[in-house]
């Protein structure tokens, strides 16, 4: 992830916790926000999608939980 001087975002890598995975929902900018939705790998999983949203301040990203598009 970096944060550019522009105050854009970029995702450069991303590796899902285990028992999920990425497919084509992820926005990886450069972007004020970028976006990341990581799916149980199981299909059947009862398990939730987990989306994130996440931008740059002066202080360097910040992740935090988005809505499920």
């Amino acid at each position: 992830m970096e944060c550019r001087p522009d105050g854009t975002a970029y995702l450069v890598s991303w590796s899902p916790a285990d028992g999920y995975h990425f497919d084509e929902d992820v926005v990886r900018g450069p972007g004020r926000v970028v976006r990341l939705e990581a799916e149980p790998s199981d299909d059947t999983a009862a398990d939730d999608d987990l989306s994130y949203a996440i931008t740059c301040d002066a202080t360097g990203p910040r992740v935090r939980p988005a809505p499920d598009d």
